[in-house]
């Protein structure tokens, strides 16, 4: 993307309509602007939390280019521990991409593993792909678990999860 038309973007994060906020985001986002990534964290508690959750999807598709900022954890914590099934969701998906780039968020595994418990089906498959990702040992009790849920896509996300993780040393 041209540097001009990327800056415009940036400032436009700041307009006081939060669907343009939230526009600009998903546009960054989707154009994986890799130089709008420090400006999306901060967009990450935004008001609305519609637009924090789309600066959350954003940065996990940002992060898939291999980068990453390494102001989000804060931001994605919050979206996680929200009320929001799209926030948890996007927060989850930007957290799994960030640790696959490289960016472990540590402060994010035990909001991951809350979410496990979620009635949203989406919600339960992305954090327990994003736990996956993180490779993080104190997930395994949690994912092992879901082995037993009733959507098969959760299962089937948990079992591929449990792949990555390496086992605890006894």
């Amino acid at each position: 993307m041209d540097s001009t038309i990327a800056s415009r973007l940036v400032a436009a994060l700041k307009d006081n309509d939060a669907a343009v906020r939230k526009n600009v985001a998903w546009t960054l986002g989707n154009h994986k602007e890799a130089s709008a990534a420090d400006a999306l964290s901060e967009v990450l508690r935004d008001p609305d939390v519609s637009v924090g959750a789309t600066a959350a999807w954003a940065l996990g598709n940002i992060a898939k280019t291999g980068t990453v900022t390494r102001n989000a954890g804060a931001g994605l914590v919050a979206l996680l521990k929200s009320s929001d099934d799209t926030a948890q969701r996007n927060a989850a998906f930007a957290v799994g991409n960030m640790a696959k780039a490289g960016a472990v968020e540590k402060d994010t595994v035990e909001p991951l593993i809350a979410l496990l418990r979620s009635e949203d089906v989406s919600v339960r498959k992305n954090a327990a792909w994003a736990l996956g990702m993180l490779k993080n040992p104190l997930a395994i009790e949690a994912l092992s678990a879901l082995l037993a849920d009733k959507d098969s896509e959760v299962r089937k996300n948990a079992a591929w999860a449990l792949s990555w993780i390496p086992p605890e040393e006894e």
